[in-house]
């Protein structure tokens, strides 16, 4: 058994003050095995970046630091803060967010290394850690649902991984050749998995996130390269049934759903996996908005969304080279041209209206006034900066994505049946690709029945 982690920890640890305090040998080796640990549970949060990129924060829970680490946990903390390998940026809500740890820019200096661990206690606390941790996540049965689906994978590893990878990426030893190598060793050690203790002992992982709903997994992750080469172990053909537009037709929706007054029933009925939201929407009322008198603007929306000539990034990109705003968008690349709109509806609420959403507020005016008016009542509940009001928002509209992609299609769907989701799409079997995508059409139908979708409808957006 072993822990990534950086190369240098070992001697900065030993440099340390509190290490050099230590006496006995088995205590030191504990104390090394702690910040192993910490430095590997962040690794393992970015081990889907690249090395000079794996600068994510990660959520470490209390409780998985009282269990693994001890309640001494802050000492060994503050000897890799003293060493400038670790930080926090402090954000942390009781009983909703766990306080988030990255790597810094100095750390990735180091090579990243597996190591042993040193204490038999450390094997044992660990393996309980895994073993309890898998267990209690699979009590959650939309996530029990998907991780039987997991194990049914098998990743088709290429005749020769070199060669493959010299056809794709080119024959130079580039970090991007690294870490396809590790995908590739790791996605085969999983085709030899039987047992759900062979994945609780692995490096493995399957979780809800508190904040959007979605459930993320290794596979979810994987190069897209990779992703193309798995299939079912009884080597049948996966495809993905994805959302058109996903978050920008559930924003129409939620659109659709103020400029109609019928945000009573919908908000009565509706429920989110992020406590914050879920426990302040109904007093904020975000379905009432001052701008809410011009339902043919909304009734639009969607029919243009609907419409597989209509092109909303084009369509943004035209309306920005009107207004002359090139050169502070600079690009008619619909790929590149999707920040700019995602920052139009995600960006921060100020009293001056950002260029992206001048753009926005051409295109569709009420709209812009119903997602400023949210991001502003959504700032009256005071919360610490990580969870200002435009994150809220775009938490508020993800969790619709996850009842619908997640609780509503997964309550429905037929036990023993391939399928995972990847935030907006979900990955199954071709020979039950219909199946599939009808019960999302339903799924998208009851999370706004108050709208009374058409089913031929909603097949459009749906690909």
């Amino acid at each position: 058994m072993y822990f990534t982690t950086l190369q240098g920890t070992k001697q900065i640890v030993q440099d340390s003050d509190y290490y050099k305090r230590i006496k006995q040998k088995q205590y030191k080796d504990l104390f090394l095995d702690k910040t192993n640990f910490i430095i590997h549970s962040i690794l393992q949060g970015n081990q889907h970046l690249y090395k000079s990129n794996k600068l994510e924060a990660v959520p470490l829970h209390n409780d998985i630091l009282l269990h693994q680490v001890g309640r001494n946990y802050q000492s060994v903390f503050n000897v890799l803060f003293e060493a400038g390998i670790v930080e926090t940026n402090g954000s942390y809500t009781v009983g909703e967010h766990s306080k988030r740890y990255k790597l810094t820019k100095k750390a990735l200096e180091y090579n990243i290394v597996k190591v042993g661990i040193l204490h038999k206690n450390t094997i044992k606390k660990y393996e309980t850690f895994r073993r309890n941790l898998l267990s209690s996540l699979l009590k959650d049965k939309d996530i029990a649902k998907q991780f039987y689906s997991i194990t049914d994978l098998y990743y088709n590893p290429p005749a020769d991984i070199d060669a493959f990878l010299d056809e794709l990426i080119g024959t130079e030893i580039t970090e991007q050749r690294m870490h396809y190598l590790d995908w590739h060793k790791q996605l085969v050690q999983f085709n030899s998995f039987r047992t759900k203790e062979d994945y609780a002992n692995s490096n493995f992982y399957i979780m809800r996130c508190k904040k959007t709903g979605r459930i993320y997994n290794t596979y979810t992750h994987i190069p897209k390269a990779f992703r193309s080469r798995l299939t079912s172990r009884d080597k049948e053909e996966l495809v993905e049934v994805d959302g058109k537009n996903s978050q920008l037709y559930i924003l129409a929706n939620m659109f659709y759903i103020a400029s109609n007054n019928i945000d009573d029933a919908y908000i009565k009925n509706i429920r989110y996996t992020n406590k914050i939201i879920d426990n302040n929407i109904k007093r904020l009322n975000i379905y009432s908005s001052i701008c809410m008198q011009d339902v043919p603007e909304a009734t639009t929306l969607l029919k243009n969304l609907y419409n597989t000539n209509y092109d909303f990034y084009n369509n943004f990109i035209q309306v920005k080279n009107d207004l002359g705003l090139q050169e502070k968008i600079p690009t008619n690349n619909r790929s590149e041209i999707k920040p700019y709109v995602l920052k139009a509806i995600y960006g921060y609420y100020n009293n001056e209206l950002s260029t992206e959403e001048e753009v926005l507020k051409v295109m569709y005016p009420n709209l812009l006034k119903f997602i400023r008016s949210t991001k502003k009542k959504l700032g009256t509940l005071q919360i610490d900066k990580a969870s200002a009001s435009n994150k809220l928002f775009a938490h508020i509209i993800q969790n619709i994505e996850s009842n619908i992609y997640v609780k509503r299609f997964f309550s429905k769907l037929q036990v023993g049946k391939l399928a995972f989701s990847v935030h907006d799409s979900i990955v199954c079997k071709k020979q039950d690709e219909a199946y599939v995508r009808d019960l999302l059409v339903d799924s998208i139908i009851e999370e706004f029945k108050d709208i009374k979708l058409n089913p031929i409808t909603i097949n459009k957006i749906i690909k």
